[in-house]
């Protein structure tokens, strides 16, 4: 007997089938944390990418950005092994222009079942916005007479509120962000905001049909005007000199000179500087009509205007254009459906030097990181390499080639503009 409790074969395997449950669990505790960790990796990928797709549609409400997000979230659902929808419970909010999301998990378990523990509970928590939020976005639009045939004025109409309509969804206003529209012909209508902007007629020059002005309204090079009329066309302001005729320095600068040609090449819409309201932008883009002339180079360098900080609180707002430090984002949409004819307006100089001062001021533009979209409508490839130059980027040119195609391009800029440039917030 005493020989038997001496005996100690065996002991070994008893003490190690005793331990082998302990270390079974802990090894099996191992895996079900390994996978929990790999869930919560997924889990904050499809919410960074909720989000982040959500975001996008914060310029149409925030409805949209949340119908989207939830969207988005529920079709990456698989990513975190979800086994139903029971299994996660996620939520979306819009804060300050931001959109923000939750979502917890019950990760199952398989070995710490044993302990009773059914289940680790898992979260994420993201936010996503356009850097800045909002902008500040110009139009400039060609009216000229060629934009009376063919329903053209017409498309015009709709493509720009279809843009307009896709940035702003069913808002009235939207945070930080404000639009301009500079409608042109042969020239750019200010008459409700010029303030001293344009010189006055000298009484004497009125009766022959002739400005003053510093630069004569030509810089160098300028020669006899054509279609002279007596007086100036109200709120039409004439080029300055060459030292500032393309470029944004403000009417304290150089004033211009008043426009005594044609009346029919000033434009009847008149632009309108940026303003919060959709209602006040659609109204003017509802009812532009034509005129005659194109001088692209006179709208883009008023577009300019309209966007620059040196103007701030020349356009009714004493607080806009913002600056380029403070400003969301500056943008400009240009489109025409011709070739410039300066002769329309009187300007003695080439169509290639007018496409070389359109140039100039684009140049200017994204100097000062303005980002340019161009529009070239019912002109074949003609202007192709031309606007492109003008563009930020090549593929921010359109060749708009019908009605449908205006529309569709303005709506293709619209969402492109709504995108902005989203990153996450945390």
């Amino acid at each position: 007997m005493q020989a038997f409790a001496q005996d100690k074969s065996g002991s070994y395997a008893i003490l190690m089938g005793v331990l082998s449950v302990p270390l079974v669990l802990a090894a099996g505790f191992g895996v079900d944390i390994t996978m929990a960790n790999r869930q919560q990796a997924a889990l904050q990928q499809a919410m960074d990418s909720a989000v982040l797709a959500g975001a996008r549609y914060l310029p149409s409400g925030d409805k949209a950005a949340i119908d989207a997000a939830n969207a988005f979230f529920a079709a990456n659902a698989t990513l975190i092994g979800a086994s139903g929808t029971n299994s996660y419970s996620q939520s979306f909010e819009v804060r300050d222009g931001v959109l923000h999301g939750s979502v917890d998990y019950k990760s199952p378990t398989y070995f710490m079942q044993l302990a009773n523990y059914d289940a680790i509970d898992l979260s994420a928590r993201s936010a996503a916005g356009a850097s800045g939020g909002g902008m500040e976005l110009v139009l400039v639009l060609d009216v000229s007479g060629s934009m009376k045939s063919k329903g053209k004025i017409e498309a015009l109409r709709s493509a720009s509120l279809k843009l307009i309509d896709t940035i702003y969804g069913d808002n009235a206003t939207l945070p930080n962000t404000w639009v301009g529209v500079a409608p042109f012909s042969g020239r750019v209508n200010i008459l409700d905001y010029e303030n001293g902007w344009i010189e006055e007629l000298d009484p004497k020059e009125k009766e022959k049909g002739k400005g003053k002005g510093k630069g004569k309204g030509r810089g160098k090079g300028s020669g006899k005007k054509s279609q002279t009329i007596a007086g100036a066309a109200p709120g039409c302001p004439d080029l300055r000199s060459e030292e500032n005729r393309q470029n944004d320095a403000p009417p304290d600068v150089e004033t211009f000179p008043p426009f005594t040609h044609d009346e029919k090449v000033c434009p009847g819409p008149r632009a309108l500087g940026l303003t919060a309201n959709k209602a006040q932008v659609r109204a003017l883009l509802s009812s532009l009509y034509t005129g005659h002339g194109t001088s692209t180079q006179e709208g883009m360098a008023w577009g300019f205007r309209m966007l620059s900080p040196k103007w701030q609180g020349e356009w009714g707002n004493p607080n806009l254009p913002l600056s380029y430090a403070d400003t969301p984002r500056k943008i400009a949409v240009i489109m025409t459906d011709g070739e410039n004819n300066p002769h329309q307006a009187g300007d003695d100089f080439s169509r290639d030097t007018s496409n070389q001062m359109l140039l100039e001021t684009c140049s200017l533009m994204k100097a000062n990181d303005i980002t340019i979209y161009s529009i070239a409508f019912d002109m074949g490839n003609s202007l192709t390499t031309l606007y492109q130059s003008c563009a930020s980027k090549p593929e921010y040119h359109y060749d708009a080639l019908s009605n449908a195609a205006l529309i569709s391009a303005f709506e293709t800029i619209g969402q492109e503009i709504n995108k902005g440039d989203l990153r996450l917030i945390y």
